[in-house]
């Protein structure tokens, strides 16, 4: 399946994966200048904070309102969505995208909100972050990030959390690919972003899949027709939680490798 450009004339943007991603990717409609998105961010017409980062922050759409329809409308977004299951991130689009959300996590660190959120809050929280930054909701133009959308998970987290989940989908660690290139890869997100070390991130993502796994089916029962349409195409979440009961067993010999290489130990303030 080939890399599929965010934009291309007058078409329905095709599923970069079967199943759970077919649903989501389904939802865009696509034509040269906007971004049609079925369905309001943040739950029924929250705050979005993302509303005016475009201004501050690279990759972030322009949000301009709502048709006809009910949709909301983005600008358009250059680049290539990566077919994560043919390929996976190159070195460099990995780097470009921990780079932008450091950057993303630094100009949202003073917004608060009680919501509404679609995903709840954590304890503790200590950022609004994306929560949903897999390859298949970024586009790339080489190895440079040129957008980041689907932002109707975001809510309030911890940078740990956000690096986490994108260890999950952009390793990725839900695909076993070998010890040394998943610690190599873990490497490259804590190099690039900062004050967490690849042990930390690795610890954390358990937890935060764990969440997720919880959180799907309860917010499916309880109305959340995005979700439980995403549950309903395919076979999460047993799929995911089948990968993550498979990364538990592999954590000590990604640890192995990553100690072999030189990784630093756990920070004292992860969290």
């Amino acid at each position: 399946m080939q890399n599929h450009r965010v934009g291309s004339d007058s078409v329905s943007c095709p599923a970069v994966a079967a199943g759970w991603l077919g649903a989501k990717m389904g939802r865009y409609r696509i034509d040269p200048r906007h971004l049609y998105l079925t369905g309001v961010s943040m739950s029924g017409g929250g705050v979005v904070p993302y509303l005016h980062l475009h201004d501050r922050v690279p990759c972030v759409p322009e949000v301009f309102g709502f048709d006809e329809m009910g949709r909301e409308i983005l600008a358009h977004l250059p680049g290539e969505v990566v077919d994560v299951d043919e390929s996976r991130l190159t070195t460099g689009q990995l780097r470009s995208l921990v780079e932008w959300t450091r950057r993303f996590h630094r100009e949202v660190a003073g917004f608060r909100s009680d919501g509404p959120w679609r995903m709840p809050p954590i304890a503790d929280a200590t950022v609004t972050a994306h929560n949903d930054i897999p390859p298949y909701n970024v586009c790339f133009e080489g190895d440079e990030l040129v957008g980041v959308f689907d932002w109707d998970l975001a809510g309030p987290s911890t940078p740990l959390l956000e690096l986490a989940f994108i260890a999950w989908n952009c390793v990725p660690l839900w695909r076993d690919m070998g010890a040394e290139v998943a610690a190599a890869r873990l490497h490259v997100i804590a190099e690039t972003y900062g004050h967490y070390s690849a042990l930390d991130i690795l610890v954390a993502v358990p937890g935060r899949i764990t969440r997720m796994l919880e959180w799907t089916p309860l917010a499916a029962a309880t109305g959340d027709e995005g979700i439980a349409r995403l549950l309903a195409a395919g076979n999460e979440p047993e799929q995911s939680r089948v990968a993550l009961d498979a990364l538990q067993q592999r954590i000590p010999a990604i640890v192995l490798a990553g100690n072999a290489a030189g990784w630093a130990g756990p920070t004292s303030s992860a969290g």
